[in-house]
């Protein structure tokens, strides 16, 4: 553009002195020609030049637009991450409670499986309570012979082994051995009695 400028500026000079020294029509006209396409030249670079400085301008815009939109983007994208992470912890925290709650209930089935076990226990036991200590109490068992007496008690024999209470299996044989003694007797009938509450503990 300075190159141009520089051009018009020297024709403008060179025709003013071809005017002022009386230079021929013709070499005045071809210099004035000159100038004048300089001049249109300049303005067609001038146009040029507003348009791409419009085009620049415009390019500025869009790109501030972009990037307007890519911060807008990333901040949407780090709520997100956000939202996520704490989708994330809540979803552990609900796994720890899901966690916490199988065991607690692992925990209470097999309470329940043991309670079971004891009951089941207990009440084979007052079987044998109501088979073999209340008859003894009303007198039932007075009137047996020692042989029946012990058949009596052999009748229970199985009874006795499905408990599996070694205590209570060695009573019970020391009572058939002594062949029905009144202390091995009440001994055995005794450990039979207080063993019901004990299996509940």
């Amino acid at each position: 553009m300075k190159k141009w400028l520089g051009l018009v500026l020297s024709l403008t000079i060179m025709a003013s002195f071809l005017v002022g020294c009386g230079v021929p029509r013709e070499d005045y006209d071809k210099v004035s020609g000159d100038l004048a396409a300089a001049q249109t030249q300049i303005q067609s670079l001038q146009s040029d030049l507003a348009s791409k400085n419009a085009e620049i301008a415009a390019k500025d815009n869009e790109l501030s637009a972009k990037e307007t939109e890519l911060t807008t983007l990333q901040n949407n994208l780090s709520a997100k991450e956000t939202e996520l992470l704490a989708a994330q912890n809540a979803l552990e925290e609900k796994e720890d409670e899901i966690t916490a709650m199988q065991n607690d209930l692992e925990y209470k089935d097999n309470l329940l499986i043991l309670t079971r076990a004891k009951i089941t226990q207990a009440l084979t036991r007052i079987d044998l309570v109501n088979g073999i200590f209340v008859p003894s109490l009303r007198g039932e068992l007075n009137d047996l012979t020692d042989t029946q007496g012990v058949d009596f008690f052999l009748s229970w024999l199985n009874d006795i082994n499905a408990i599996d209470d070694p205590e209570m299996t060695t009573k019970f044989m020391a009572m058939i051995d002594s062949g029905i003694a009144e202390a091995a007797t009440v001994a055995f009938l005794t450990y039979l009695l207080e063993s019901v509450p004990a299996t509940l503990d």
